[in-house]
């Protein structure tokens, strides 16, 4: 059997304390053909000296460079990019992968074909002393195993309920090529590319939990979740011309509730105003979309703008 070549990517930004276990975790994976990229984004912990030392004391054979300056993810994952060389692209954080992963999902995109562009997975969930908190991740959102969107899929279906869990992902690199790679305007940039993927190739599921998920402790500031949604309000508007009248609908929906949480956890009106404004030229005669931008430039409540439409 061929082990085609395939690039892991690993992130790090101050994340020491559990960045030798995901790292030993692809050691293990015994994958005889591995190109093993790691970046550190100027991290302030002792990030660099961990890993510094774990590369010397394994005699382990990968890239490993250091930021001076933080660049942030989007600039990171361009740069990863860029020096990928594999025929596939997978990458870990903090988690940790089951042992046969890269064997099992190269075989799966092998007898998949060069149609299919992604394999995702379930996984389990530990917590930060690795501890397991749940056996399936997909099973806990919701998900049935049996019933995973797979083969060419519509994207009405992802966009109603995102069901591809981003540290499970095993992507074909001349598919994310032809799409035209990362879009470095934005923040979701794994949402952004798994669309344009679903549109033009298909995905394989494996309910396999290759990777066990690492919650760590704290959540999402306001002001991130803004970011964010911020973020899909670029996003989104790209692909309303390339999709059918369904899945318009499921964007114009998403738009929708990224409005609404940009303007409720926002520090300003301008981005969830643009956003109206694209919806209204989509769709003048909607009044929904008008009674949004009022309520929105009269300074509505931030609380209880979400109670006006409890289905976004």
């Amino acid at each position: 059997m061929d082990y085609p070549l395939v690039t892991v990517r690993t992130a790090v930004y101050n994340t020491g304390k559990f960045v030798i276990p995901a790292l030993e975790s692809v050691k293990a994976q015994k994958y005889p053909n591995v190109q093993h990229i790691i970046i550190d984004d100027a991290s302030t912990d002792d990030s660099v000296e961990v890993i510094n030392n774990w590369i010397t004391e394994n005699e382990y054979q990968c890239t490993f460079i250091k930021h001076k300056e933080n660049k942030g993810l989007v600039a990171t994952v361009q740069e990863f990019n860029e020096l990928a060389k594999g025929k596939y692209l997978t990458g870990i954080a903090d988690d940790i992968w089951e042992e046969g992963r890269l064997f099992e999902q190269v075989r799966i995109m092998e007898e998949a074909g060069e149609n299919c562009a992604l394999v995702y997975s379930d996984m389990s969930e530990i917590d930060e002393e690795d501890n397991l908190i749940n056996q399936s991740f997909l099973s806990k959102k919701g998900f049935d195993l049996k019933a995973m969107p797979s083969g060419k899929v519509d994207l009405s279906t992802f966009l109603r309920k995102q069901f591809i869990p981003a540290p499970s992902v095993m992507m074909r690199m001349s598919c994310v090529r032809e799409v035209g790679g990362y879009d470095q305007n934005l923040f979701t940039e794994d949402v952004d590319m798994w669309i344009r993927l679903i549109l033009n190739y298909e995905v394989r599921f494996s309910s396999q939990p290759f990777v066990k998920y690492r919650k760590r402790s704290g959540s999402i500031s306001q002001s991130k979740n803004a970011f964010i949604h911020r973020s899909h309000l670029k996003m989104w508007p790209k692909y309303f011309d390339q999709v059918d009248k369904t899945s318009e609908k499921a964007l114009a929906a998403k738009m929708l509730g990224s409005i609404i949480r940009v303007y409720k956890f926002g520090v300003d009106k301008s981005s969830a105003l643009e956003g109206v404004k694209f919806l209204k030229k989509q769709y003048p005669f909607n009044m929904r979309y008008r009674l949004l931008g009022f309520l929105i430039r009269s300074g509505f409540p931030k609380k209880r703008i979400g109670i006006l439409w409890k289905s976004v």
